[in-house]
């Protein structure tokens, strides 16, 4: 597994993390259904740490170029 993201996108992601997780993390302190979507926040903010901090993104990963391209030479060779 090599890292498939840019110095920008994962520092993107570190954002988003920090986003997801402050948020989450007001929002447990709160009644109700807002506590339980805050820690739905939190583990969704802990997925951005991980493509963040492995530089990897699977979504980019699959679709980017040269997977497209190592595809068609593999169907290519049959």
């Amino acid at each position: 597994m090599e890292p498939n993201l840019n110095i920008y996108q994962i520092a993107f992601r570190y954002v988003l993390m920090a986003l997801f997780v402050g948020l989450g993390a007001a929002a447990t302190s709160m009644d109700g259904i807002w506590s339980t979507l805050g820690y739905i926040g939190m583990a969704i903010g802990m997925v951005f740490f991980l493509t963040a901090i492995l530089a990897y993104c699977p979504i980019h990963g699959a679709i980017s170029k040269t997977t497209i391209k190592e595809a068609a030479e593999d169907f290519s060779e049959q």
